[in-house]
């Protein structure tokens, strides 16, 4: 997909500064008028290309309000990044777990 700056000036239009003012990203999508079947992929990749741009968007799915939000708070852009380098360990663990079991049951076919 590509986006232009256009793209991202609706996106920030419709998202807003601060924790409090979260927003999903179904409403997002409903708001660029794209689908928000499928996890909202088309929205979630322009977000993510906004970041990749030089605007710090945040997000969160396990509290209230969930949803995107613009950040201008450096303490919770820092809490922010310790959790997803938090992820991205357990992921990298869980992927070489993977890799030992199947290198474990098939020595014949390593991975």
């Amino acid at each position: 997909m590509t986006f232009t700056q256009v793209d991202i000036d609706r996106l920030l239009s419709i998202i807003r500064h601060g924790r409090a003012n979260a927003i999903t990203a179904p409403v997002i999508a409903e708001r660029l008028g794209y689908s928000i079947i499928n996890n909202q992929v088309k929205t979630r990749n322009l977000i993510r290309y906004a970041i990749s741009m030089g605007h710090v968007i945040l997000s969160v799915s396990h509290q209230n309000p969930k949803g995107f939000w613009i950040s201008t708070v450096k303490q919770e852009v820092i809490v922010y990044i310790s959790s997803l380098n938090n992820r991205s360990t357990r992921l990298l663990e869980r992927m070489e777990n993977i890799r030992n079991s199947w290198d474990t049951n098939n020595p014949r076919d390593l991975i």
